[in-house]
């Protein structure tokens, strides 16, 4: 793999880690910022007051009794009470009646349910009642404190889920942060498991310092120690062919001398008679 290619994976791991990372911790913000302000859209009721709420559309609403929180404004017979904050649980709380008046002027009914609570933008409440609004328009909620007790240090909130689409957005922020980890560290492990020291490879891998042979390398003649010189007359052996050795004939009682070749001594053979002839007769 060249340089360029494996500066491209780095990069391109880093780009992805770090681009999941971001998008993790703006996912996980944005669910934050989502129930702060689904929070703060609530509208709220104060103990011994009848307040008015105007529904925009119909749909099913919650009702939360809210232990610390702040109103600012209210819309109906009582004056805001500004922060307000009391430590217990609903059960623990003054008991309190709540009436809904839709604008036609029947009671709309509330339905006990639990199961949904928050803390966020400075509030902290929990769910203990629902309703269904048929139809927009102004309705009127009087929260009144039952058995002579005093007003307590608690509203009454109502309002959508706070929670509704938070779980999705940290779903998100989670897979996000993951998947940018899986495939950054995998881009930038595949940069370091294919790439390799420059000085391990060669600039020009077909080059070499050797200089190849421009003729086919001669035949050479395999070595031959002294005694061994080329008898005349004697054909000369292919190379490769193995000469068998010729039969030892040394004499008995003699020794070959080391390092010489067998050789065969040739047999004396008896004097030739000379042909007979008559004996020469002196002259006279």
């Amino acid at each position: 793999m060249n340089s360029n290619r494996r500066t491209g994976f780095l990069a391109a791991g880093i780009v992805v880690l770090i681009a999941g990372l971001l998008a993790a911790v703006g996912l996980w913000y944005s669910a934050g910022q989502r129930q702060s302000d689904a929070v703060r859209n609530l509208a709220r009721a104060p103990v011994g007051c009848d307040t008015t709420l105007n529904f925009e559309a119909a749909g099913e609403f919650l009702v939360f009794v809210e232990t610390e929180g702040e109103i600012s404004a209210v819309t109906g017979s009582c004056v805001a009470p500004g922060s307000f904050g009391e430590l217990g649980s609903p059960q623990d709380l003054a008991p309190v009646r709540l009436v809904l008046t839709g604008p036609d002027g029947t009671e709309v009914a509330l339905d006990a349910r639990t199961g949904v609570d928050y803390a966020a933008a400075g509030s902290a409440g929990q769910l203990i009642q629902t309703f269904v609004v048929e139809k927009s328009g102004s309705y009127v909620l009087r929260v009144e404190p039952t058995n002579g007790s005093e007003p307590a240090g608690f509203a009454i909130a109502i309002g959508r889920d706070p929670s509704e689409g938070v779980q999705s957005l940290q779903l998100g922020a989670f897979a996000s942060g993951i998947a940018g980890l899986i495939v950054g560290l995998s881009l930038i492990a595949t940069n370091r498991r294919r790439g390799s020291p420059a000085a391990l490879v060669s600039a020009d891998p077909w080059s070499s310092a050797a200089e190849w042979p421009t003729s086919p390398p001669e035949a050479q003649q395999p070595g031959q120690s002294a005694g061994w010189a080329q008898q005349p007359g004697l054909p000369m052996q292919p190379l490769g062919v193995p000469v068998p050795p010729a039969p030892a004939t040394t004499p008995p009682g003699q020794q070959g001398t080391p390092g010489q070749p067998p050789f065969t001594t040739p047999a004396e053979q008896p004097p030739t008679p000379a042909p007979w002839a008559p004996p020469e007769m002196p002259s006279r």
